[in-house]
């Protein structure tokens, strides 16, 4: 019953509290941008320190800056438009042994509206940037692969032989992006030395995915019932995996915003960042994977492997 009311009070609340709805979002920011602040915050920056990065004159390290936000903002629309996006209408279409009617079908289909006007906030994000940093366009589509996350979810639904087995996948890494994508977007919002209007946008949308990980999680915990024994194993055999994905740092991107930035020893500063013990090859994503862990007790599903 309690989950229940959360979805009921989601889907009433969406006309005054998402942020398509809501009107907080501005086409053009009030927040002005300050070209002495950086576009990604050093601290996410994984070779810092390193002696070849070091080295880098001033105009270099502000490229890197840049391109490592457009890339961050790449992964956030990829992770709305590629997983979340199709695994929640999958999920309404009833390709799964789950049938959502009503309010909780009604709530998901307002939480993929979310999804894709987030994707719009972030095309709004990197334009900024673009525009600000006079960066060339021909440079930014080189930032054309596909997140991490999502090529990892390529290769283990190729390995899947049915269509229901992929779908399962894929709302294996819907609900882990949906209950850890909040604390992904705080790296940013949070840190006061980056632009004022990209923390701006982030913030507006973290509240929007605050509201997402309740509803998902909500209707996951209603609904995981009902799911077959082989969906069920299904599901449970694709948790390691996806959550591997969303937390490993994507070392092929870094190197690509290295190489665009101008960056001649790119291939080997990565190198030597990898093979560092002390620098982590996972992002921190550790209140996050609390959350889902309780889920999955929630649900019945054993963590002892997983977490």
């Amino acid at each position: 019953m309690q989950n229940a009311s959360k979805v009921n009070l989601h889907f009433s609340d969406w006309k005054n509290k998402s942020i398509v709805r809501s009107g907080r979002f501005k086409e053009s920011p009030d927040e002005l941008f300050d070209e002495n602040l950086t576009d990604y915050p050093d601290n996410l920056l994984p070779f810092i320190g390193h002696p070849a990065y070091e080295a880098l004159d001033d105009r270099i390290k502000s490229r890197i800056g840049s391109f490592a936000w457009i890339a961050w903002n790449k992964r956030v629309v990829d992770t709305e438009e590629l997983i979340i996006g199709p695994a929640l209408a999958c999920l309404i279409a009833n390709k799964t042994d789950i049938t959502l009617k009503g309010i909780p079908k009604m709530a998901i289909r307002q939480a993929i509206v979310d999804e894709y006007f987030h994707s719009h906030m972030h095309d709004i994000a990197v334009g900024i940037t673009i525009e600000n940093r006079s960066l060339s366009q021909e440079d930014v589509e080189q930032l054309d692969k596909p997140a991490l996350l999502y090529r990892r979810y390529q290769e283990v639904a190729s390995d899947l032989p049915e269509q229901w087995q992929k779908d399962i996948a894929l709302l294996v890494w819907c609900v882990i992006g949906e209950l850890s994508i909040y604390e992904f977007l705080t790296f940013v919002s949070k840190d006061e030395t980056v632009q004022p209007a990209s923390r701006s946008l982030v913030g507006l949308h973290e509240r929007d995915e605050a509201v997402h990980a309740s509803l998902i999680q909500a209707v996951m915990e209603d609904n995981y019932q009902y799911l077959s024994e082989e969906q069920k194993s299904c599901f449970e055999a694709c948790l390691p995996y996806g959550l591997s994905a969303f937390s490993a740092v994507d070392w092929v991107i870094w190197q690509d915003v290295l190489r665009i930035s101008g960056v001649k020893d790119s291939e080997q500063i990565i190198k030597d960042v990898i093979n560092d013990s002390s620098i982590s090859n996972t992002i921190p994503l550790n209140r996050s994977f609390v959350r889902i862990k309780r889920f999955c007790e929630n649900v019945g599903i054993s963590t002892e492997d997983i977490f």
